[in-house]
């Protein structure tokens, strides 16, 4: 019998009291129960026990108190009056009487309330009769989750049923906010337990100026202990309505399963390729699935990402059915991205990799769906890597000499709808020999023999081999000077410096003759030198340490890291004397620069950049900046810039005002000049209002698009009722 049950149904062992009761304290030898009382009475002919005053009866953590209490063993009846209550934990029954029959099972409470800890609800009533094992019938009853229900919100009803880890049924019930009532239903129910169970989750109201009002309802239903699944459906009123999927199966420990399935048919606002004009209505869907899976040592992870057309995501991209909660959703379990919504390209995958003492071996089937393609119904040339299978030879000493051997080996087959198809194998064994100076200088030459074999089939059949030779040079020194700061909670900083010279040659071949099924058929020669320089700086820094800890402990936190790397091309400079100074090379590469500075959980800085030396100007500049304070408060803003490609700016902000009250804000905008989507600018800010038994959020959107035709404003509501609705619990381990 469960914790609830052992409260509401009878916490005392039939006992059989004998002897005296010679004091205002009576403990049965052998017994749990304790009783006391200013007065206690123990009748022997009738074996029953009456207590007067400060009534306290206590047993295996349950403690019943009152002004006076009548026991019965015999007849296994029990009541207790005058401010009456029962507590176990952090459930309690409190009234000016309660009556049980530990037999039937049955019971009384007199203007009572009912708490339920796990799930924070309180059932109050006139009369509270417990009808069965675990059911009660309430008159005139109230149901909530706050402890100033005069201030907040109540569900008072004519009838209630509540059966514990069960439902609620409620009729004639009203909603009442601060004592007023605001809605009526004949009927509601409600879940009145801590465990998973099917229901309605709570609904999302938007206001948009361009589809009218939509409503989004979510139904979670529970299949199993280890499985459930929620069903949306959303109105829109100037819109066909969307419905949705969502499934979640934890077969294991290191089995979980993530799906999630909407669409939208005879949607009459989708416009074709070129947007000129409506395309035919049709269903658009997307689906969209994760899973991790481990048999038998071997690591199984599942990636299915299938979209109708190129705007679907981004027509859809907020509420219940939206692209950031679902991609928030899987992100969160699985910690692996979708492509961004407006990626054309979606990646499907099903990756499998099992470790050996010898190496690593993999298989992955990879197929891209390309939505253009799709829309458009041209030829798919698309080449889907079905599968490609690998193992990586750990690196392991040669004997006994330094010198050090790895292997790299794949097999792919490369698949097309329309277009050549073939297989491709590859083995690149590696010798390492690496060696120091004095401690101070590390090298480390590595030499690698590439093998290839293809083999085509359109017409007819035939094969193709290719052999590369390339070798490594790799030199590193690191000098550090540790330096006592002493400070409140940093002691020590250490300082590292890594200058690194690298040296790149891959020979040079002819190979236009080979199949081209991606970059790897067409091994570029490099001559190469690097020149990289790393500097990081490490803190010392003292834990808060209690009374029990006998030593000091310490946290090691890396406050700033600082790369700087360039590159140099032989074969770029060789072109400019080959061609008596009809070429202008440009053998040094962008200098590549990237800054982490992290100097305590609440900052953190990123900054990585590229500088062409002949445009003097920054090719590639990326920045994001975050902080949170002691309070919750965030702000988190980041620039992207890719020369002729892409330039945006993300600002993200919550800020918490106070306990209650918290305020967000967002801002994204496309930046950059002279492309199809300058302009692009969405707004975001939203208040929520949390009260101890209750949240409001209330969220404006607005989008404006470089076409104009998906402009949007929209204002979102939600009210969140605790204990009677929100998103479900996790699913058992």
């Amino acid at each position: 019998m469960n914790k609830k049950l052992q409260i509401l149904y009878i916490f005392f062992i039939i006992i059989s009291f004998k002897g005296i009761i010679h004091s205002e304290e009576f403990i049965k030898k052998g017994s749990d129960i304790k009783i006391n009382a200013d007065k206690i009475i123990f009748n022997k002919n009738t074996q029953t026990i009456k207590a007067f005053t400060n009534v306290k009866v206590s047993s295996s953590g349950m403690i019943l108190t009152g002004d006076r209490l009548f026991m019965d063993p015999k007849n296994q009846i029990l009541s207790v009056t005058g401010h009456a209550s029962l507590k176990k934990d952090t459930d309690s029954f409190n009234g000016t009487s309660i009556f049980l029959n530990y037999k039937t099972k049955k019971g009384v409470i007199k203007n009572g309330k009912i708490f339920i800890g796990e799930i924070n609800l309180y059932i109050g009533g006139e009369t509270i009769e417990k009808t069965s094992e675990k059911t009660f019938f309430i008159e005139k009853a109230s149901v909530t989750s706050c402890e100033d229900p005069k201030n907040n919100w109540e569900i008072k009803a004519g009838r209630l049923k509540a059966t514990i880890d069960g439902y609620g049924y409620a009729y004639n019930a009203t909603f009442h906010t601060m004592e007023r009532p605001v809605l009526y239903t004949p009927f509601l129910f409600f879940p009145v337990k801590s465990k998973r169970e099917s229901g309605l989750l709570i609904p999302q109201i938007e206001f948009s100026d361009k589809y009218g009002m939509e409503y989004s309802q979510p139904l979670y239903i529970t299949l199993t202990d280890r499985a459930d699944a929620t069903i949306y459906y959303k109105y829109i009123e100037k819109r066909s309505d969307r419905k949705g999927i969502e499934f979640r199966l934890k077969a294991s420990k290191d089995s979980f399963l993530q799906l999630f399935y909407n669409e939208i048919r005879k949607d009459p606002y989708l416009y074709k390729a070129d947007e000129t004009d409506f395309l035919p209505q049709k269903t658009r869907y997307w689906f969209a699935m994760k899973s991790d899976n481990s048999i038998a040592g071997f690591k199984i992870n599942m990636d299915i990402d299938l979209v109708s057309d190129p705007d679907y995501l981004e027509d859809f991209d907020d509420g219940y059915l939206g692209y950031d909660f679902i991609e928030k959703r899987l992100n969160k379990n699985f910690g692996r991205d979708l492509e961004p919504e407006d990626d054309y390209s979606r990646t499907n995958k099903v990756y499998i990799s099992k470790n050996y003492s010898p190496g690593l071996f993999e298989t992955e089937f990879l197929w891209i769906d390309d939505l253009v393609i799709k829309e458009t119904d041209s030829k798919n040339k698309t080449v889907q890597r079905l599968p490609k299978i690998s193992f990586t030879g750990n690196r392991k000493n040669i004997g006994s000499s330094s010198f050090q051997t790895s292997f790299e080996s794949d097999f792919n087959y490369f698949h097309r709808i329309n277009g050549k198809k073939g297989s491709r194998l590859n083995f690149t064994p590696v010798i390492y020999y690496p060696f120091s100076f004095s401690n101070y200088l590390d090298i480390e030459p590595s030499f690698y023999v590439n093998e290839t074999l293809w083999y085509t089939k359109k017409n007819e059949d035939k094969n193709h081999f290719r052999q590369l030779y390339s070798f490594d040079i790799k030199t590193s020194s690191s000098f550090y000077k540790i330096f006592n700061i002493y400070g409140k909670n940093i002691e020590k900083i250490k300082h590292i410096i890594s200058p690194e010279i690298n040296f790149y040659f891959v020979q040079e071949k002819d190979q236009n003759k080979l199949p081209y099924f991606d970059d790897f058929d067409r091994i570029e020669q490099k001559k190469e030198i690097e020149f990289k320089l790393l500097q990081t700086l490490t803190s010392k820094e003292k834990w808060p340490s209690s009374e029990t800890d006998t030593q000091e402990k310490y946290n090691y936190r890396e406050i700033l890291k600082f790369e700087l790397s360039q590159l140099y091309d032989f074969i770029e400079n060789k072109k400019e004397d080959e061609s008596d100074g009809q070429y202008e090379a440009k053998p040094f590469k962008d200098l590549k620069a990237k800054i982490k500075f992290s100097p305590s959980d609440r900052f953190n800085m990123e900054f990585n950049s590229e500088w062409s030396h002949y445009d003097h100007l920054m090719t590639e500049s990326n920045i994001r900046l975050q902080t949170l304070t002691k309070k919750g408060s965030s702000f988190d803003i980041e620039y992207r810039c890719t020369r002729d490609e892409d330039e945006s700016l993300n600002i993200d902000t919550n800020f918490v005002i106070s306990n209650s009250i918290k305020v967000s804000a967002m801002f994204k905008k496309n930046i950059m000049e002279e492309s199809i989507r300058t302009g692009d600018t969405e707004k975001e800010i939203g208040i929520e209002y949390s009260a101890q038994c209750w949240t409001a959020n209330i969220l404006y959107n607005q989008k404006d698009y470089y076409n104009k035709r998906n402009d949007e404003k929209k204002v979102t509501l939600q009210i969140t009722l605790k204990s009677l609705g929100g998103i479900y619990q996790s699913l058992s381990d």
